[in-house]
């Protein structure tokens, strides 16, 4: 147990350490640093309140403010507004922030899919009567759009041979509404409603 919490402090060591060289102009020492953290409701950041809550930041000098937020987009308002001086994000929100001039850069991989459990989901009512991936060809899915999740919806879909006009998707940035979309479903069996499952999944399979 001591060997996995002094991992887990060398990991969220790592990512402070990454974050405040990356995003921070060189300044005089300060006594203390404070360290704004922009964070969506999701599993990849447990780790950093797990860190908060048992005291290894306070340990390090470093005071950690959170900034709740429920969408990408407000997320991205947050930090390009200099109010977060880090974030938990995907690859393609890197790629749309650097398009023109480096201004973010990834300090680690909070997780990654593996062939046994995958990291992304598309999820639908157990009563919703579809009983294969073909049966979703123009069924609306609840997306967040010019993220991962985006993409990967597009990218998933296809591989199964879906058209481009086969895949119909609707802009919902707020994870709670994306949950909320899937409780509906459930509630009214209505089988046009589902959403691409990344962080809620373990609660809403449960559902």
């Amino acid at each position: 147990m001591s060997k996995k919490l002094d991992f887990l402090k060398f990991i969220i060591l790592a990512v402070l350490v990454g974050i405040l060289l990356g995003a921070c102009a060189p300044a005089k020492p300060a006594e203390e640093t404070t360290l704004k953290l922009a964070l969506l409701p999701i599993l990849e950041a447990l780790p950093i309140h797990v860190a908060q809550g048992e005291g290894y930041f306070a340990e390090e000098g470093v005071k950690v403010e959170f900034i709740p937020v429920s969408s990408a987009a407000e997320r991205d308002q947050i930090i390009a507004a200099g109010q977060a001086d880090g974030m938990i994000n995907d690859l393609v929100s890197t790629l749309l922030y650097n398009k023109e001039t480096p201004q973010i850069q990834i300090v680690s991989f909070a997780q990654s899919a593996t062939s046994e459990v995958p990291q992304y989901r598309i999820l639908a009512s157990g009563d919703s009567g579809f009983s294969s991936v073909a049966d979703l060809k123009g069924v609306e899915i609840g997306i967040s759009e010019g993220s991962v999740i985006a993409y990967v919806t597009d990218r998933l879909l296809q591989a199964e041979g879906f058209a481009p006009e086969d895949i119909k998707t609707v802009a919902v940035p707020k994870i709670p509404d994306r949950l909320s979309l899937l409780e509906f479903s459930l509630r009214t069996n209505h089988p046009h409603l589902l959403r691409l499952c990344q962080h809620f999944r373990l609660s809403s399979c449960r559902r």
